[in-house]
């Protein structure tokens, strides 16, 4: 699912606020599916990440743990086998 304009600045977002790597990052269709690896490098997780309005008015993402992620360090799926070119 490609990304739309109107979604770019929620994608800008995600990367600024992230607080480890970012391994993916797609259009779901509520919010963000998001494949980070934590600052200690120790596992990759997976996040749905939505904007949510708060009561102020102001907009803040909301992180949902989905659990491990099956992706290495490149972002592939660990039981895919890569191939090199």
């Amino acid at each position: 699912m490609e990304s739309t304009e109107n979604q770019e600045p929620i994608k800008t977002r995600i990367r600024e606020e992230a607080s480890g790597e970012i391994l993916r990052l797609e259009p779901d269709v509520k919010g963000f599916l998001v494949v980070q690896k934590l600052p200690d490098g120790l596992q990759t997780n997976l996040y749905r990440v939505t904007l949510e309005k708060q009561t102020d008015g102001t907009e803040e993402l909301h992180w949902a743990y989905l659990g491990p992620s099956k992706e290495s360090d490149d972002g592939y799926p660990r039981d895919q086998e890569q191939t090199s070119a």
